[in-house]
């Protein structure tokens, strides 16, 4: 669909930088539509987490995740579902924990409609879904503990530890992250890593600085 057929209003669509693919925010529009890697990279990469009072982007958590994940279980279906569990922020913002419990039944479908189908898009297998998950969520939890550890030093809550089974592999991942302006090729080169993608992981040069006020062009 181009940005000229689409149905409904303008603001019904979130609009990608990259795949320039429309995206009608419906259930409906989400089932139909064709999913693009570069859009999910570029999204979390330039959506830093707690609303920007993080030193670490969606896309750089996702793949701390990943990395643990896979170290773990040598898993790699396992750590693509990982590597994905935040791709709804690409098109629907991070949302810090305080405000979550204010999402909408909507808003909560829709971000659950957009989860099912980027896991269908780009993950074949199925495994025990409820226990990947949970796994997961374990996982993901080590590293907003080590993630806050490096932000502010301390944890909130004194005689909080990250689960020692993940501890040891997550702190070292998330102690040695490095930041900078490549977590879209980061992101890119992981998914190609777990076969998930296979094109170009070089973020188009209309979008690099002040490339962003280029006229449209064709990225090749």
């Amino acid at each position: 669909m181009s940005i000229h057929q689409k149905v409904g209003k303008p603001e019904d669509y979130v609009y990608p930088l990259i795949s320039r693919r429309p995206l009608l925010m419906t259930q409906a529009g989400i089932a139909e539509y064709r999913f693009d890697m570069r859009d999910i990279a570029l999204g979390l990469s330039r959506s830093y987490r707690y609303a920007g009072q993080s030193s670490f982007t969606v896309a750089k958590h996702s793949i701390i995740v990943a990395q643990v994940v896979y170290d773990m279980t040598r898993c790699p279906e396992l750590a693509k579902r990982a590597l994905l569990h935040d791709a709804p922020e690409a098109f629907m913002c991070e949302v810090p924990q305080p405000c979550r419990t204010l999402k909408t039944v909507e808003w909560r479908l829709l971000e659950e409609g957009l989860q099912t189908a980027i896991y269908g898009e780009f993950i074949s297998s199925a495994h025990n879904l409820a226990i990947d998950e949970a796994f997961i969520k374990l996982v993901d939890k080590a590293v907003v503990y080590n993630e806050f550890i490096v932000d502010h030093g301390e944890y909130p809550e004194k005689g909080v530890a990250a689960n020692s089974l993940f501890s040891k592999t997550t702190a070292r991942l998330v102690k040695d992250v490095s930041f900078g302006e490549y977590e879209y090729e980061d992101f890119l080169s992981y998914a190609q890593h777990l076969g998930m993608y296979h094109g170009s992981t070089t973020l188009p040069e209309r979008l690099r600085g002040g490339a962003m006020a280029r006229p449209c062009q064709e990225d090749g």
